[in-house]
């Protein structure tokens, strides 16, 4: 940045006005990553000036949005790793779902095949009882029954 340009070519109160003036501008709204970064420049400057006082008065202010920063991005962390991990749970819960699907489907499958083998064995073993015999139906042929008439004769 600008302010670490002025420091380094020595031009302490250039770079102190600098930033005194960036932090007029500093709202309600402003960042707090943006305000730790802030202090910590004017407390690096102060530091470099030997003004002990104001060094350690925004040290003070670097600790305090450090831990507000810390806290912000832990939170908002914490939120994405959450969001993330709900997402996980239901991607497994719907692979599930469909593997239990599946498998479901591949029982009613293999149940049906059985069913249709069997019905079709049925109907054959049916058909196999139920057509007629020519050897049962045919009319039976015994030489005892046979009447010879020619051996038959009339008592008189």
């Amino acid at each position: 940045s600008y302010v670490q340009y002025l420091t380094f070519k020595g031009k302490y109160r250039d770079a102190e006005q600098l930033l005194i003036d960036i932090g007029e501008n500093f709202d309600c709204n402003t960042p707090a990553s943006m305000l730790l970064s802030h202090h910590t420049m004017l407390k690096d400057l102060y530091a470099k000036l030997g003004d002990w006082k104001k060094a350690y008065l925004n040290s003070e202010d670097v600790l305090k949005y450090f831990r507000r920063t810390l806290n912000d991005s832990t939170m908002a962390a914490t939120a994405d790793s959450k969001t993330e991990q709900a997402l996980i749970i239901e991607r497994i819960k719907q692979e599930n779902a469909e593997r239990i699907h599946a498998e479901q489907q591949s029982r009613m499958t293999a149940i049906n095949i059985a069913l249709l083998i069997g019905l079709i064995l049925t109907i054959a073993l049916a058909f196999s009882i139920l057509r007629p015999s020519k050897t049962k139906n045919a009319p039976t042929t015994n030489s005892s029954s046979k009447t010879n008439c020619s051996t038959v004769r009339n008592p008189k």
